[in-house]
């Protein structure tokens, strides 16, 4: 025959079930006839034989498998960037066959020959598209005969986590500033949060700036060794960091004082800052302080910073805005701090305390008979006294002043001095004015002695007024309850537009030394009366002012009290209190009503919310403000949080030692732990609505109680914690997690049952010789 393709037969196969296929054998079963031509050539096998597939092929294309030529390879494959590749192509064929593959990405390489080939890399995070892989098989001993296939690559994006910049390690003294920048950069330009760090040293700080972030820290002597810091930051669902090792070496140089971040941010005019600031008669703002450290009154005068009431290393100072600078790097002073803003508390009193019992009471011949407070100096610190009103006079409505001092601590008034025996410089009139008994009788005290609010005369005629002033019929109906004491008046609170009720700790500090340095030049017993309170502080009796007076008390001998009224704060809504507990954090409603603007434009409008906890608790912190901006959440033992700027507000979440409240002489917060949370306007107004505290638990080795207080709320409009619904029946305070627990010296746990009684649980705390009310009650007015 001459040479080419011959049709030898057509085999007809009808398929009815399963997946036949055709084979040619190579030799019939039992017999040794060979499927295949016999030729004097010896073909490929070396056996005189042409197999079919091997020497010869069959003209449709079968193979000796009876298979179409095909090349088999993947329709889509789907990937992702940085993420690992592999493709695989096979052709049907067993002899020599070719695949050419086009349109292949940069990020893949071939590997593999004859008919299975494949594909293999990485797509990098710019690589994030559509490829169409076209792969071509050609069959080379069979000319022509070709087999196609195409692969859509979809190779998706990868969400990169910001790249934090910060130095791998730095170095520095004891006592000596250490400062570096961290930068934040996302490589695929998306939005990310804000940095944080863990691991952060007690007294270190983090500021968030436009153009990126800085760590601060001035470590104290005993904090040389090295430090591990992570900083973070995330954007989306990934998180960057990086790590720097801080070394510090002991230093012999003076101590850095901590300084209350309050008075880094001092700006006259804002509402938060003049709380605590004050003016002298040339309207020139001054910071009123509490100083703690071995520093002395002649170098803090030397700066121009004016000393009060010295308690030991403590002390009640005042400062030109100008000398903080100066203080802040003085040697030998451990902390600065901003005093607490404390706001005013409390018909017929003596019968309801039972006073018929030790002396003659109502419209009675004189003299009276039993405890008339002869004898008795009575001091209050409040808004100051009706200088004219009879109650406070002696022998009658038009006798001469009952009181032995009235000091206006807050206003200076020339020539007047304040108080001898302070140790204040002559005519320091960052100290306000005293006045005598003879200046009172002469009425020669200004406007600015005034009771323009006339709780503190209300107070002064419950304890102390005689019931002289009076339609002459009705004289002595009405008596206080020590009606022929002497009185001693200090004028704390302040007649400003921002804060015209609060006073200031430190004014009430210097006020019970005041009334305890008179009471000593007349050799009586004294008893000051405080309806004035603040809930700053940890509520266990060791604030500045709670410490302060009962060192007071101490220092000044027997026959000093001090008392503080109960409060009116029951149901407002100050004082929340989360049980911890593991899983999920618990969820506390701060509520913040709508107000309108005031001017000036963003005022300095602000929330302060305090957080007390047993330290041997580990929890987060975390802020959720109305439109769903989350801040933290904050590890507190493991530094801070912001501050952020959302849409609702500027937020801070504060913990370790740079706003922890400095302890005082000889004491310790211990166990207590410290952190707070600030919300600042950042849009001339703090958002409406529902903020949440979101307070996780880390592990429980205390209490399981976090309280939480609003101390100062610098805001024209209402501020509470979700009051939850008090009026079913509650078997205990342990079952009812809700129950709102108020107190400005103690802990007290106040509710109401279906009968409408309202029942408290509570203790006293008594310092040395100060009784303190157990706490601030439920409102129920001015009671005395």
């Amino acid at each position: 025959m001459s040479p080419g393709l011959y049709h030898l037969a057509d085999l007809t196969i009808t398929v009815t079930s399963g997946s036949p296929a055709v084979e040619i054998v190579a030799q019939a079963s039992g017999s040794t006839d060979l499927t295949s031509f016999g030729s004097q050539c010896l073909g490929i096998s070396l056996d005189n034989t042409y197999a079919l597939g091997v020497d010869w092929f069959d003209s449709r294309g079968l193979s000796a498998r009876g298979g179409e030529f095909s090349l088999l390879a993947p329709d889509s494959v789907t990937a992702w960037e940085n993420q690992p590749i592999s493709i695989t192509a096979e052709a049907t064929a067993r002899g020599d066959v070719d695949v050419n593959i086009e349109n292949v990405p940069t990020f893949l390489q071939r590997d593999g020959t004859g008919p299975i080939v494949f594909l293999a890399g990485t797509p990098g995070f710019t690589d994030a598209a559509t490829y169409d892989i076209d792969w071509t098989a050609t069959d080379n001993t069979r000319p022509g005969v070709v087999a196609t296939a195409r692969t859509k690559l979809i190779v998706m994006n990868t969400d990169r986590p910001p790249v934090v910049s910060a130095p791998f390690a730095a170095a520095g003294n004891a006592s000596t500033p250490i400062s570096f920048d961290i930068q934040v950069e996302d490589p695929d330009g998306d939005a990310t949060t804000g940095l944080s760090a863990s691991g952060m040293p007690p007294g270190a700080s983090l500021t968030h700036g436009p153009n990126g972030d800085r760590f601060d820290w001035v470590p104290d002597p005993e904090q040389a060794g090295t430090f591990a810091i992570s900083f973070n930051a995330s954007s989306g669902s990934t998180v960057g960091s990086a790590e720097t090792e801080i070394s510090v070496s002991p230093s012999a140089g003076p101590r850095r004082p901590r300084v209350d971040p309050d008075l880094l941010e001092l700006q006259p005019g804002k509402r938060n800052s003049e709380r605590i600031l004050s003016r002298d008669s040339n309207g020139n703002a001054y910071a009123n302080l509490i100083l703690v450290g071995d520093v002395t009154t002649s170098s803090l005068e030397g700066i121009g910073v004016q000393v009060g009431t010295r308690l030991g290393k403590a002390m009640t100072a005042v400062s030109p805005l100008s000398a903080l600078p100066a203080l802040f790097d003085l040697e030998g002073l451990e902390s600065v701090k901003a005093p607490a803003t404390c706001e005013l508390y409390l018909d017929s009193s003596l019968v309801s305390i039972d006073a018929e019992g030790i002396r003659t009471i109502g419209q009675v011949q004189r003299p009276l008979v039993g405890r008339t407070g002869a004898g008795v100096l009575l001091g209050f610190l409040d808004s100051g006294i009706d200088l004219g009103h009879g109650d406070f006079r002696k022998g009658d409505s038009d006798g001469p002043t009952r009181l032995v001092g009235y000091w206006v601590r807050t206003h200076y008034s020339f020539p007047h001095s304040p108080p001898q025996g302070f140790g204040f410089p002559n005519m320091s009139s960052f100290f306000g004015s005293e006045w005598t008994p003879s200046e009172i009788n002469d009425g020669l005290v200004d406007s600015w002695g005034a009771d323009s609010l006339g709780h503190g005369t209300h107070l002064a005629g419950i304890a102390g007024g005689n019931g002289q002033d009076f339609v002459p019929c009705l004289v002595g109906q009405y008596q206080g309850v020590a009606p022929e004491a002497d009185l001693c008046v200090v004028k704390v609170t302040r007649d400003n537009a921002f804060v015209p009720t609060q006073s200031l700790t430190t004014s009430i500090v210097d006020g019970v030394k005041y009334v305890f340095m008179k009471a000593d030049e007349l050799g009586e017993p004294a008893v000051v009366n405080i309806s004035l309170g603040s809930h700053k502080g940890p509520h266990n009796g060791r604030s500045f002012l709670d410490w302060s007076i009962s060192k007071l008390v101490k220092d000044y001998g027997p026959g000093k009290v001090v008392v503080a009224a109960a409060g009116n704060d029951g149901n407002t809504g100050i004082h929340a209190t989360a049980h911890l507990h593991p899983g999920l954090p618990q969820e506390i409603a701060l509520e913040v009503e709508n107000y309108a603007v005031q001017p000036p434009a963003n005022a300095g409008n602000e929330v302060f919310l305090e957080g007390w906890y047993d330290n041997r608790d580990a929890i987060t912190v975390a802020v959720l403000t109305p439109s769903d901006s989350l801040i933290g959440p904050v590890a507190l033992m493991g530094g801070n949080g912001g501050p952020k700027s959302t849409p609702d507000g500027r937020v801070t979440i504060c913990h370790g030692y740079i706003c922890d409240p400095p302890t005082w002489e000889g004491g310790t917060w211990s166990p207590d732990e410290y952190f707070y949370i600030k919300i600042q306007d950042t849009f001339n107004v703090i958002s409406s609505g529902s903020w949440k505290i979101l307070i996780g638990t880390q592990s429980i080795g205390g209490s399981g109680v976090v309280d939480l207080y609003l101390p100062e709320i610098d805001m024209p409009t209402l501020v509470h914690f979700q009051i939850p619904d008090l009026t079913h029946t509650i078997a205990s305070p342990a079952s009812a997690d809700s129950v709102i627990s108020v107190g400005a010296y103690s802990t007290r746990l106040c509710w109401k049952t279906t009968d409408a009684q309202t029942i408290c649980k509570g203790y006293a705390s008594q310092l040395g010789d100060v009784l303190f009310a157990s706490s601030r009650g439920p409102r129920r007015g001015h009671n005395s």
